[in-house]
Order: C-alpha cells, then sequence, then structure tokens
C-alpha cells in the first residue's frame, strides 16, 4: 500500500509539471480599456535599476515584430513596473514603485487598484506573466503574456 502512495504522490508532481509555455496560449490576457474591448499583442519590460529596481514596460494590441523599437503609444496600452523575482503580488503593490496602470491615450491613466501579478519565469529573452488587475468596470484585464526582455 505504502509504495502504491508513494508513486501515485510521484505521479502527481510529474503531472503537475507542466510547460508554462503552452498555457500562455489558452488563457491570453484580455479586458477592457475605458470600456473598449482590448486583447494584447505584444509588449516589453527593461531592467529599471533607478526608479522601480524591477522591470519597467508598456503592453500593446498591436502585435509586433519587434516591441523592443516600437516608441510609446497614444493607443490604448497597460504601463506595468513590476519586480524581476518570480512570484505573485497583489495589487496594489506594497510599494509606490510598482504599477500596474490602464491608459485610453498615454494621457489619462487608471492605477490598477485591485487583483493580483504572477511573474512565472524570468528569462535572458522574456519575462512571462499572468495578470488579473482592476481599476474599475472600464478598465480591466485577465490572461498570461509573455513579454520581451529589451537591452
Amino acid at each position: 500500500m505504502s509504495r502504491f502512495l508513494v508513486f501515485s504522490i510521484m505521479l502527481m508532481f510529474l503531472a503537475g509539471c507542466k510547460d508554462q509555455y503552452f498555457e500562455i496560449e489558452n488563457d491570453p490576457l484580455v479586458g477592457e480599456i475605458d470600456g473598449k474591448e482590448w486583447v494584447f499583442g505584444s509588449g516589453r519590460v527593461r531592467y529599471d535599476q533607478f526608479y522601480a529596481q524591477g522591470l519597467t514596460g508598456i503592453l500593446f494590441e498591436e502585435e509586433l515584430t519587434d516591441p523592443c523599437i516600437k516608441v510609446n503609444t497614444v493607443e490604448p496600452h497597460l504601463s506595468i513596473a513590476i519586480p524581476y523575482d518570480r512570484g505573485n503580488f497583489n495589487l496594489p503593490f506594497a510599494t509606490s514603485n510598482y504599477y500596474v496602470v490602464f491608459s485610453e491615450d498615454g494621457v489619462t491613466e487608471y492605477t490598477a487598484n485591485t487583483g493580483f501579478i504572477e511573474i512565472v519565469a524570468v528569462t535572458s529573452t522574456e519575462v512571462i506573466v499572468y495578470l488579473s488587475a482592476s481599476y474599475d468596470d472600464h478598465n480591466h484585464v485577465q490572461g498570461s503574456f509573455s513579454l520581451r526582455l529589451c537591452d
């Protein structure tokens, strides 16, 4: 009986080890910005050693071949400043250096006041994230995404 129990537990652990990249396609980041449907297309982050002591970036609705060369936009988007450590963090962050901001036009901004962000993986080229964030009924997103890590 104990061998069966040990085998069952090992099987559960092995079955739980899935490739995170597969999950992103099954649960893409979607929501609303300023009451309009918004779907994540691409995004970028950079190391920010001076202000946030983490990663800062922007999430576009547009699918870009190289999001690192796109200048800031006046289209609806998300701006983020997040820790570069893996983990799960409640929103709003405990420190004002980190944030998730909804922007409808590059000027009007709403900082997420509820939800969480999970930094799943940080590699030399990308950051894998799951986000559930909300400011109000007109500004909210949820899902998985991958951001290009730029120089």
